[in-house]
């Protein structure tokens, strides 16, 4: 069975993520991370993490405060969801396996494809963009401009949604099936833009999914643990 779990990256879902993880008590938890991030998640080092941006690309740099700066908002950290499903399955017994690309190198390919008039549209929306408006939203205003964003990103920036939406998701999936023949009971946790394009890839496996969206709703995440603990409950009955 493969659960795959959409989360967002600067919101604080830490006792959600540690329900799922728990209580699904999966042999391997495969997470949205290549080495570098997840020794700057692991370790939680600040100072480390400027430093090596600073060796970082500039769209790198960019994604990256803005990230947190919004994360900042929220009362939390980038990669806060990442972390707190680390150390769950590591306290279970769960093997980790980190799946995603190189996100430092994909970015640099990036800004390298990317034609002119795109890179241009880009840098005006970074600078216009500064104030991440999105941070003050009501949840329930957010979750629908979020389903609306990918649709429009893809209009106006198909090489970054190209390299980091299609060509991750293609990667990961690669991984989750490599993983999925040796594991019986897997958890996937990738941001919530992954996810659909991740599932249309796995035609073939048992696949459930829990979305951000599910998360953030109290009634779905209810019936969502419900299920998850009868599940739980039926095997150990058996």
């Amino acid at each position: 069975m493969i659960t795959i779990v959409g989360t967002n990256h600067t919101f604080d879902i830490s006792k959600s993520l540690e329900f799922i993880i728990k209580y699904i008590w999966p042999d391997a938890v495969l997470v949205e991370l290549d080495e570098t991030r997840y020794n700057f998640i692991n370790t939680k080092n600040e100072p480390g993490e400027r430093n090596e941006l600073k060796k970082a690309s500039w769209m790198y740099r960019s994604i990256i405060r803005r990230q947190s700066k919004t994360a900042r908002c929220r009362k939390s950290y980038v990669g806060n969801d990442m972390f707190t499903v680390i150390k769950i399955a590591q306290f279970i017994g769960a093997d980790v396996k980190l799946i995603d690309m190189d996100t430092q190198s994909l970015i640099k390919d990036i800004w390298t494809e990317m034609p002119i008039h795109e890179k241009i549209r880009y840098f005006l929306s970074t600078v216009i963009g500064s104030i991440d408006r999105r941070k003050n939203m009501p949840i329930e205003q957010f979750l629908e401009r979020e389903e609306k964003m990918t649709i429009e990103m893809r209009h106006k920036y198909p090489t970054i949604v190209r390299k980091l939406i299609d060509e991750r998701d293609t990667h990961m999936t690669k991984q989750i099936k490599n993983y999925a023949q040796k594991f019986h009971n897997v958890v996937v946790v990738v941001g919530d833009a992954h996810v659909t394009g991740i599932v249309s890839l796995l035609k073939n496996y048992s696949v459930k999914e829990i979305r951000f969206r599910d998360i953030m709703d109290k009634n779905r995440f209810n019936s969502i643990c419900s299920e998850i603990w009868n599940y739980k409950g039926e095997n150990n009955e058996s």
